[in-house]
């Protein structure tokens, strides 16, 4: 642990802000698996509907996936980044304004290429702004900060829900909250 917490302490600042960023990132996206299901039902799509979504933000993953990693280095990485996060937080709000299922559809498909985006640019920004004693543990911090921003995004559904309430209009309400 020790060690760990001396690399850290090395990372350079755009590796701290990135972390900072994915940790976010992290309890967004942990609200949106607890979250998206139930509010897509509650607001009257079906299973069958759902079942569609989840496959629209399937193919967004393939379709972008597999030109993108022709094309990373081209264009520039934080470009690519910042698009990914843009397309995420898009298709979260479009899925609060209009939980339909066209909207619903093309707004999982935007948020899937857009996962894909933020996904296979982590580890090129990883090993841009580390040096190689530093790679594993920023790696290492990196993946760490997956289950730890899943149970803070958790945490915070409770917390809204309890504070909100329950239902259609309070689930949108945590919808924004997610989104931003």
């Amino acid at each position: 642990i020790a060690d760990y917490l001396r690399s850290v302490g090395r990372f350079t600042p755009a590796a701290k802000l990135f972390l900072f960023g994915q940790f976010l990132a992290g309890i967004s996206g942990a609200t949106l698996w607890v979250l998206r299901n139930l509010f897509l039902k509650a607001s009257g799509m079906g299973e069958i509907e759902i079942g569609h979504a989840l496959s629209a933000a399937a193919l967004g993953i393939l379709v972008v996936g597999v030109p993108l990693s022709f094309f990373m280095d081209r264009g520039g990485l934080k470009w690519y980044l910042a698009a990914g996060v843009l397309a995420q937080g898009s298709g979260l709000l479009v899925t609060a304004l209009w939980p339909a299922a066209g909207p619903v559809y093309a707004a999982a498909f935007i948020a899937g290429a857009g996962g894909t985006l933020v996904g296979v640019g982590t580890s090129p920004f990883y090993m841009r702004h580390s040096s190689p004693e530093e790679r594993p543990y920023l790696f290492g911090v990196g993946n760490a900060l997956g289950p730890a921003a899943g149970l803070v995004g958790t945490g915070v559904i409770w917390a809204l829900a309890k504070s909100i309430g329950e239902g259609v209009e309070a689930q949108r309400q945590m919808f924004f909250v997610s989104a931003a």
